[in-house]
């Protein structure tokens, strides 16, 4: 009988300690999702202001700092392509405006163009299909 009793309280223990860590490893992953979610806004307030490469960055060090934030990564995949997308768009109006100005550099302007053009059509597509998946 003795031995039944050690046994139960040794699963019981077990049970309690396993449940513990399952806890405390949700915790961290809710800090990380939280923290993870700050760096998306500020990377989306840096891409509203046309500042992409500093959005980038920011994405880039969520993923570093908060590998736990599933949900935020997430977030960070659809932000990444539309950082890509809007950034292809205004190399499009960039490139656009320069050859109407200066014709002589029409044709390597122009390639330059067609490759912003390739990359809007790319990321517009990619959009799609992530948020289909999502």
């Amino acid at each position: 009988m003795n031995i039944l009793k050690l046994f139960l309280f040794i699963i019981l223990v077990h049970a309690c300690v396993g449940n513990n860590a399952d806890q405390n490893i949700s915790k961290e992953r809710r800090i990380m999702e939280m923290e993870g979610q700050k760096c998306l806004h500020e990377a989306r307030r840096s891409l509203s202001n046309k500042r992409y490469a500093e959005a980038r960055s920011q994405i880039l060090s969520m993923r570093e700092q908060y590998p736990m934030a599933v949900s935020a990564r997430e977030e960070a995949i659809l932000l990444m392509d539309s950082i890509h997308l809007l950034e292809a768009i205004d190399d499009m109006g960039r490139l656009g405006r320069l050859m109407e100005k200066d014709s002589i550099k029409f044709d390597s302007l122009q390639e330059e163009w067609q490759d912003a053009m390739q990359r809007k059509s790319f990321y517009e597509r990619k959009l799609k299909n992530d948020q289909k998946v999502n």
